[in-house]
């Protein structure tokens, strides 16, 4: 069962990270930075029950490649803790780091990969996976998680509905955006938008020359046949032909038609046969 996070919280200097430090706190006692993820106050009972219980299916999914759900709090306005450690964001890494090999950023994609083919395997959805949705660390572990939302840095990368909400436009596939349809498929469409923003040090966005008003406009090209729709971005500068085929094929138009996490990770794991990630940078 998940412990009533707000019980163990204590705000650090960091903006929106906070620590974990109770002896009885699901971290036993080890202080250790967390993010702290928030539902807005007021929202209805479903969004609540919704949230709730993806939260508990997250602290039950143990993998290297997942940032952990540690504890939750339905005390208005409810929340969960995401285990956070050292790792900074990828695209911090990136833009800072920007002379990691080849061998290197596939190392990356190929991690990202295997903690989205856990998910799979449960089928369960991501619905925001992108380079700001993962953490890494010196030594270049990293982990999917889904907190960028709620982070300042990355607010332009989300589209602001009528509602309030938030919809990270230009890396969802179409069948997501135009109908609300979110599946595995939908994940690995994201997951080719993830691989090309790795590559490109995420030094530019998905669709860079348009409006969110163009991207949705080809997203209906897309849902009406894709004859004249625009895929995410071209190919990165020095990418290897095989690896931006593999983006293509994350981008098909039909669902059904898109690789698996399990074929994408086999794939990438061949290509990064022997890597040993370095030992400091």
């Amino acid at each position: 069962m998940l412990a009533d996070i707000r019980t163990y919280l204590q705000i650090c200097e960091t903006d929106g990270i906070e620590e974990l430090s109770d002896e009885e706190s699901p971290t036993g006692g080890r202080r250790r930075l967390v993010v702290v993820k928030t539902l807005w106050r007021g929202c209805h009972n479903e969004v609540k029950a919704a949230f709730a219980r993806e939260a508990t299916w997250g602290a039950g999914l143990k993998h290297p490649q997942l940032a952990r759900v540690l504890g939750l709090s339905l005390l208005e306005p409810p929340c969960a803790a995401l285990d956070r450690g050292d790792a900074a964001h990828l695209p911090t890494i990136l833009r800072q780091e920007r002379k990691l090999n080849y061998s290197s950023l596939i190392h990356i994609c190929c991690q990202i990969a295997a903690g989205m083919k856990y998910l799979e395997s449960f089928e369960l959805v991501h619905r925001d996976l992108a380079a700001r949705n993962v953490t890494v660390t010196e030594d270049l572990h990293v982990k999917v998680s889904d907190y960028a939302m709620f982070c300042e840095e990355f607010v332009s990368d989300y589209h602001v509905m009528a509602d309030g909400s938030r919809l990270p436009l230009r890396w969802m596939a179409w069948e997501s955006l135009l109908m609300g349809m979110c599946s595995p498929a939908s994940d690995v469409w994201s997951f080719g938008v993830t691989v090309w923003e790795v590559l490109t040090y995420c030094m530019a966005k998905p669709f860079e020359e348009m409006n969110d008003d163009q991207v949705v406009a080809n997203a209906s090209e897309w849902r009406n046949g894709g004859r004249g729709a625009r895929v995410p971005a071209a190919p990165p500068p020095r990418c290897r032909r095989e690896l931006y085929d593999l983006m293509h094929e994350c981008w098909r138009r039909e669902p059904m038609q898109r690789p698996r996490f399990h074929d994408l990770h086999r794939f990438l794991e061949r290509m990064t046969h022997g890597y040993k990630p370095p030992n400091n940078r």
